[in-house]
């Protein structure tokens, strides 16, 4: 849950810090990341050469599309669902997965997670999970 609260506040409390890192290598970007929040899990040592793609706030009417480009490349994704939309288009979530894309918590509702309290994070987290 602390990753998930820290990637919602960053866009707000740190965005002038992340203008400047833009223009970095991706290194730097990701070790000023890990000073600014060692708590949260920012990358995974590996000798492959791999990137972990997230989509956020789906699935949406361009979740087909997105799993075509995937798919036409190979690759994979983890998409970060909002609740609310997984009750709307139950057969997206099922392609998603059955195209070997991995599905994560999103909350219930698209709302700014930076805007509610813990309790009402909590909730909305729950919800979606059920």
């Amino acid at each position: 849950m602390i990753a998930l609260r820290f990637t919602a506040a960053l866009g707000l409390s740190m965005a002038g810090t992340l203008a400047g890192l833009a223009l970095a290598a991706p290194d730097t970007i990701v070790r000023g990341l890990e000073a600014a929040a060692p708590e949260v899990l920012w990358r995974v040592p590996t000798d492959e050469p791999v990137v972990a793609l997230t989509i956020d706030d789906g699935p949406s009417s361009h979740t087909d599309e997105i799993l075509e480009v995937l798919a036409a490349h190979g690759a994979r994704a983890t998409f970060f669902l909002i609740g609310e939309r997984v009750a709307e288009r139950p057969a997206a979530v099922r392609r998603i997965v059955e195209a070997g894309g991995e599905v994560a918590n999103h909350t219930m509702e698209e709302r700014a997670t930076i805007l509610m309290d813990d309790a009402e994070f909590e909730r909305s987290l729950e919800r979606a999970d059920a």
